[in-house]
């Protein structure tokens, strides 16, 4: 399986790594297009209740399972100050 970033140890020209750089932000920038037009999305909603803790473990489940489905993430925090 071929890495989306490629690691360069023999040449350190900035131009090569502006354009990988390029490349991989062209990449993101079609997978969220991608999702966008799907309507494939898991939406994680935050208790106001819930604990630090709790609030990461909920989205790294979050996480885990919309990789797993291939989905994105949103995600809806309440806070009352």
């Amino acid at each position: 399986m071929q890495s989306i970033i490629p690691i360069t140890t023999t040449n350190n020209n900035s131009d090569i790594q502006e354009k990988l750089f390029g490349e991989l932000l062209e990449h993101v920038s079609k997978l969220q297009n991608q999702i966008a037009t799907t309507n494939k999305v898991i939406i994680y909603k935050v208790n106001n209740e819930s604990g630090l803790g709790n609030v990461i473990v909920g989205l790294v489940s979050s996480f885990v399972a919309a990789v797993a489905s291939n989905r994105g993430i949103q995600s809806i925090f309440f806070s009352f100050l």
